[in-house]
């Protein structure tokens, strides 16, 4: 439970930072609209000004709308996001144990097959999970042999270009 609290801390911060920018866009007619209208001692009176009361209206049909936008992307969230947590990521958590397991055992061997493995990987799922279990298994290797780590982080290099004279 512990370690899937920051993953979930990630999507709702992500879902929020969408939702800002609905708040802000349907915020801003409301707070437009009352410098506009008189004030009385209750608030602004938008009965003798139609404008600022058309503005208020907008916003206020806006938020009306915007209701819903959170809990929509929750709800499928939840129904997309359960069964493949449960479907894909065992196997892809079983795949993984499997090939840091793999590795282990092949690092003691022959560094340089290590480091094609390695390689291979990366290329295969560029991005993905594995690719990035062989990125950061081949990056924290024993520090006398440099050679698996150059080659698991070569794919990221970019060649200098040449200064020009």
């Amino acid at each position: 439970m512990k370690e899937s609290l920051p993953q979930v801390k990630t999507f709702l911060l992500t879902g929020v930072s969408f939702t800002i920018i609905f708040i802000a866009c349907i915020g801003i007619p409301i707070v437009l609209a009352s410098p506009f209208a008189p004030m009385s001692p209750q608030g602004p009176d938008f009965s003798s000004s139609p404008v600022p009361k058309l503005i208020l209206d907008i916003g206020a049909a806006a938020f009306a709308l915007m209701l819903p936008i959170p809990i929509v992307p929750i709800v499928f969230s939840c129904i997309v996001g359960v069964p493949m947590l449960k479907a894909i990521g065992v196997p892809i958590l079983e795949s993984m144990a499997f090939l840091g397991v793999w590795l282990k055992t092949m690092w003691q061997g022959n560094a340089v097959l290590l480091a094609l493995v390695l390689g291979a990987t990366i290329a295969f799922d560029m991005g993905g999970p594995e690719n990035k279990a062989a990125f950061f298994f081949g990056s924290v290797m024993d520090p006398g042999n440099r050679l698996v780590p150059r080659f698991v982080q070569s794919p990221w290099l970019e060649p200098t270009p040449s200064p020009s004279r």
